[in-house]
């Protein structure tokens, strides 16, 4: 979480995936997988978060075709996502703890899912 005086950011995720969970990443995105992923990062911006794009590639990755149903996913280099709160009256409501307890369940799911589908290097 990030406070600052004009907004809040919660994120979570791999910033800075090694190589092995970046490719993990990928193929976890192969549509005849039917893992939950794409449904998640859809339900993800029904929730206001968004998909880190820093660092994307602006061409597909070697190996996978142009025409992927997913390509921008396969194209991140980053792992994440994260959810901006503007400074704004409710912050200063007692409902402001809940707003932002949401986003870390949120969080926290992400991040389940992610240990579940990818390990690092060290885990290996």
């Amino acid at each position: 979480m990030t406070l600052r005086q004009t907004i809040t950011v919660t994120s979570g995720g791999l910033y800075e995936p090694d190589k092995h969970q970046l490719q993990e990443w990928r193929e976890i995105l192969d549509p005849t997988q039917g893992n939950d992923i794409i449904q998640f990062l859809n339900r993800a911006s029904q929730d206001d978060f968004e998909i880190t794009q820093d660092g994307a590639l602006k061409t597909t990755p070697q190996g996978w075709p142009k025409d992927h149903p997913d390509i921008e996913y396969l194209r991140l280099k980053h792992i994440a996502v994260f959810k901006k709160f503007p400074r704004d009256a409710w912050m200063l409501t007692a409902e402001s703890f809940d707003i932002i307890l949401e986003g870390f369940e949120f969080l926290h799911k992400w991040h389940t899912l992610l240990n579940r589908l990818i390990q690092s290097d060290a885990t290996k």
